[in-house]
């Protein structure tokens, strides 16, 4: 049951992490990732949670989760993947 859930999940690294960490600057960063991965992502209907791991600490970049709900829309964004490497999100 676990593996099925966390086989769905996708987690992007690279991310700058704002000093404040406020909630409206995540969401700014959510909407910015999802920008960039060019696949077409419903965040209301695919998306069912996106946040940062970690506690914030001073310059480290903390990833972010994605738990989707289809395994498929995961495949098409790692397909996709490689328009974010070097892109400075």
């Amino acid at each position: 049951m676990d593996r099925e859930l966390r086989r769905k999940n996708l987690i992007i690294k690279g991310v700058k992490d704002e000093e404040s960490g406020n909630r409206e600057e995540t969401k700014e960063d959510k909407r910015k990732v999802m920008g960039k991965i060019r696949v077409n992502v419903n965040m209301e209907t695919e998306v069912d949670e996106m946040r940062r791991l970690g506690r914030y600490e001073g310059r480290k970049q903390r990833p972010i989760l994605i738990k989707l709900i289809t395994g498929n829309k995961k495949m098409q964004i790692l397909q996709q993947s490689r328009e974010l490497k070097g892109s400075n999100i």
